[in-house]
């Protein structure tokens, strides 16, 4: 402070100024780093753009502005220059420069903003134009006594209020202790959005071009960019943020981002197309301005050109193709196309080798850190502003991922689940399983995810996480059934084993890659809580007591037991060293089965438990099945007293028929012999009897006669049923009538 007080008191008693200069005259006649060209002793502010030693050019080339013709603001109030403490101005004169006369010169030919823009003052008068301008960071000290131009760059930007000193108020520590001062400036912008011209874009120059793929590393004004009272704020892009590295000792005025997002603009009149890439907007007061929000960062020629090298990694050491790149500014960019849901591409600073992710399709650009920290150390200024060009900074290398091999695998909650390979039916192949606990997970969301076969490295783990959606989906549940689940993002664990065990199938999204295989998968239960069912049967199934060979979680069983009630219980083996043969054990293709001996032991309340075994954890699981027999038939006792007289009454009445039939058989033998010995013994009398008398013959004829007809009769009575039988009788008992008859007549 004593240096400044010392320095204007100097200005006041012993230098002879002249109207035309500002500064020190040097040995050509000009005053610190410009001169003021118009022999006037009226107050004004002109525009220069992007010279570092602002000489010879003229007042008005592209703007200027006298101070009796811009407006004022009366009797305005500084808060806080310091701490506690407020300036009040009894007028302010507002110098707002248009951006088109950034733009546009004075022959209306437009032209790049490449690094600065300066504010100059004239004429420097000790007694009436000594100014001070809030250009320091520090709340204790932020003013400083206006030395040279005053500037807007990438370096700062000190718009804003200046006051100027009185006879009173002449030094720097005077005007901070507050109170009143008579005058001061206000410098600022103004945009003209309908032309184009709401944004002050940095031209990085014809050798630093960029693109989509060709990405330069820059430094952007960040949040302290602006002065103080300069009735502004600097606010960041949102994708500019303090993630990404701050220059050293700069107070947040810098930070270093790759410029990754290139948007082509609405241009003003006559300007070259270009790419533009935002750091964030400049937003002033609106009382002294008017102004809306102007955009600031830069602009680039376009080349996408780029040579891509392998990627490499050893241990905690990053390679592009053979450079070592570890020690360089390292970015991580992935594309829109490869992000899931993006539209914009992402960008994020390598801050450790060993924790660094890696994704699909990544690529690493590399900035030489040493050489850019060398740069900025030796010369602040001139790191911005060198060679009349922003600090716009190429890749040295660009590195990319090679593809990687994997398959989906489930992922409970954030941990992801290691595959068992086992069979699930007896003797069957071995399949992918993966074992949960479904208490301790309830709730949490079951996905998918791609493991890598043969990358080990952490850093691998999520490789495909952000370029593919996965789905989960249910095919199977835990009793082996089609189920019917829509494929999804996720499902949630519900912690009941019925409805969580099953198997399931994981694929990606609407898309098909080579180096991912899709899969399919059982999720069983780390532990089956053991069951007690009462299951409902059928007495005419057969096979009702049974136990399945292999339970909902894929445990074989090891051993059966049924309890008939009031009976003892048996035992059944899957060991045959410790089974014992038991008949009534049936072993079908997916179950075993109980048949008593006695059907009448198919009962209600019997129970069957079922002894299942985790082979690896050796833990056991009991299923407990009480049998309930619904529709076993229930005796009736009228259909038994209606049923058993008929059974009897059929079986007496057939065996009648049998008997019935029976005699007619015997009868009709016994007639048939009996008709033969009377045929036979008929033929015998008539030869004997035609040698005898007539009278004879007469009476034996009537005998004979009498005693056939008598025989004819009982032998049509005595059955109907040897018809047959009587009409032989029949006709040999005629033969013989007619033969008597004959011999009679003779006689």
């Amino acid at each position: 402070m004593k240096f400044y007080s010392f320095l204007l008191l100097l200005y006041a008693l012993n230098l002879k100024i002249s109207n035309n200069y500002y500064g020190f005259v040097d040995a050509n006649n000009r005053y610190g780093q410009y001169h003021c060209t118009q022999n006037s002793n009226e107050n004004r502010l002109f525009v220069i753009i992007n010279m570092n030693h602002i000489i010879d050019k003229s007042e008005h080339y592209y703007y200027m502005k006298k101070e009796k013709d811009v407006p004022a603001v009366n009797d305005y109030v500084l808060h806080s220059v310091v701490p506690n403490t407020n300036l009040k101005f009894k007028q302010i004169k507002k110098f707002i420069i248009p951006i088109k006369n950034l733009y546009y010169n004075i022959h209306n030919k437009y032209e790049d903003i490449r690094n600065n823009i300066h504010f100059l003052i004239c004429p420097y008068s000790t007694q009436s134009n000594l100014y001070t301008k809030f250009t320091e960071l520090d709340e204790n000290k932020p003013l400083t006594v206006y030395m040279d131009a005053a500037r807007c760059s990438i370096y700062k930007c000190t718009i804003g209020i200046y006051p100027r000193a009185t006879e009173y108020m002449n030094t720097v520590d005077k005007i901070l202790q507050g109170g009143q001062i008579d005058f001061g400036i206000f410098i600022g912008f103004k945009d003209s959005p309908a032309e184009n011209l709401d944004s002050i874009y940095f031209y990085a120059g014809y050798y630093k071009k960029a693109g989509h793929t060709n990405i330069p590393l820059v430094a952007c004004p960040y949040i302290n960019w602006v002065v103080r009272q300069s009735l502004a704020k600097f606010t960041p892009d949102p994708l500019v943020t303090e993630k990404f590295p701050l220059l050293p000792d700069d107070n947040k005025r810098h930070i270093l981002i790759p410029a990754y997002i290139l948007k082509k603009v609405k241009r003003p009149k006559d300007a070259t197309d270009r790419f533009t890439f935002t750091c964030g907007t400049l937003e002033q007061d609106k009382n002294f301005t008017e102004a809306g929000p102007i955009k600031i960062g830069y602009e680039f020629d376009i080349d996408e050109k780029i040579i891509a090298r392998k990627f490499k990694v050893d241990k905690n050491n990053f390679y592009c193709g053979d450079l070592d790149i570890t020690n360089y500014y390292l970015f991580s960019f992935i594309d829109s196309g490869d992000l899931l849901g993006k539209q914009t591409p992402e960008m994020e600073p390598v801050t450790s080798t060993t924790e660094q992710k890696f994704y699909y399709n990544q690529v690493f650009y590399a900035y030489k850190k040493n050489d850019i920290l060398e740069k900025y150390k030796n010369n602040e200024e001139r790191f911005f502003d060198e060679d009349h060009y922003p600090p716009v900074f190429h890749a040295e290398c660009i590195t990319r991922h090679d593809s990687e091999v994997g398959k989906l695998t489930p992922k409970i909650g954030e941990r992801l689940q290691a595959p068992r390979y086992r069979p699930v039916v007896k003797g069957g192949e071995e399949v992918e399983t993966y074992i949960i606990d479904l208490h301790e997970q309830k709730g949490q969301d079951i996905t998918c995810h791609v493991s890598l076969f043969k990358n080990t490295d952490q850093r691998y783990s999520d490789f495909y996480s952000k370029a593919f959606a996965t789905r989960i989906q249910k095919v199977f549940d835990a009793d082996g059934k089609e189920y019917s689940g829509e494929p999804s993002p996720s499902i949630k664990v519900t912690g009941d084993e019925k409805t969580d065990i099953g198997v399931y199938r994981c694929t990606l999204h609407s898309t098909d890659v080579v180096e991912v295989l899709d899969s399919e998968f059982h999720l069983l239960s780390g532990k089956l809580s053991d069951q007690k069912t009462i299951v409902e049967e059928s007495y005419s199934n057969k096979d009702m007591f049974k136990c399945e060979l292999v339970n909902i979680n894929k445990q074989f069983l090891i051993k059966m037991q049924v309890t008939i009630p009031k009976q003892k219980a048996v035992t059944y083996y899957m060991d045959k060293k410790k089974n014992e043969k038991n008949k009534n054990f049936k072993e079908r293709f997916n179950y075993i089965t109980y048949h008593p001996n006695d059907e009448s032991d198919y009962k209600t309340d019997t129970v069957v438990k079922c002894i299942y075994k985790n082979d690896e954890t050796n833990d056991e699981t009991v299923v407990e099945k009480k049998v309930d027999i619904k529709d076993k038939p229930k005796e009736d006792k009228f259909s038994k007293k209606i049923l058993i007289p008929i059974i009897v009454g059929v079986s007496v009445f057939i065996i009648i028929i049998l008997a019935i039939v029976a005699f007619l058989v015997i009868k009709k033998r016994r007639d048939k012999k009996r008709l033969e010995l009377l045929s036979n013994a008929t033929n015998s009398t008539s030869k004997s009897k035609s040698k005898s008398s007539t009278s004879g013959s007469k009476s034996i004829s009537k005998s004979s006669n009498s005693t056939s007809k008598s025989k004819t009769k009982k032998s049509k009575s005595r059955s109907k049923a040897t018809s047959g039988l009587s009409k032989n009788s029949k006709s040999k008992y005629s033969t013989t009538k007619s033969s008597t008859s004959q011999l009679s007549a003779n006689k």
